[in-house]
């Protein structure tokens, strides 16, 4: 599937939101509407949200890249999610993709979190050559582990 990837406009919000709350994620977190679209709101003003459409500009995923998240310094995936209709179609590795292309222009390494529960997305993670540096219990929520993963640039 051909797609493009471009910064979020606020019409994308819904879709955003849409995206995580109907993730393994957003059910794990209870993560909710009014709080999501705030947030959401907030990232795309912030020019940190990047969404994939196809070529009939259907919104098919998001990532929202901070490039001075981890010790203010190493870009960081915040977040990122693909519309439940499209997983399992490489989306997700090719928002990763640009965000490498894009994290690697100022920095030699890159960060991201996963939860202990999301199997699938650590094992994406790893084969794109991510690394697991920490564990952090209890990061987000009790009996949650979230798993500190870095790139670092070949």
């Amino acid at each position: 599937m051909k797609i493009k990837i471009c910064p979020s406009t606020l019409s994308h919000v819904n879709e955003c939101k849409d995206a995580i709350i109907d993730s393994d994620l957003g059910s794990r977190y209870g993560t909710n509407d009014e709080q999501s679209s705030i947030l959401f709101t907030e990232g795309i003003k912030n020019k940190e949200i990047y969404i994939a459409m196809d070529m009939n500009d259907q919104f098919l995923g998001y990532i929202w890249i901070d490039l001075t998240g981890v010790f203010s310094t190493f870009p960081y995936v915040r977040s990122i999610a693909v519309n439940k209709n499209y997983r399992g179609q490489g989306i997700g590795k090719k928002l990763l993709s640009f965000f490498e292309e894009l994290g690697f222009k100022q920095s030699s390494k890159l960060f991201l979190l996963v939860s202990d529960f999301n199997t699938r997305a650590k094992k994406l993670y790893t084969e794109l050559g991510y690394q697991e540096m920490a564990v952090i219990p209890n990061l987000f929520k009790p009996e949650i582990s979230e798993f500190l993963m870095m790139k670092v640039k070949t």
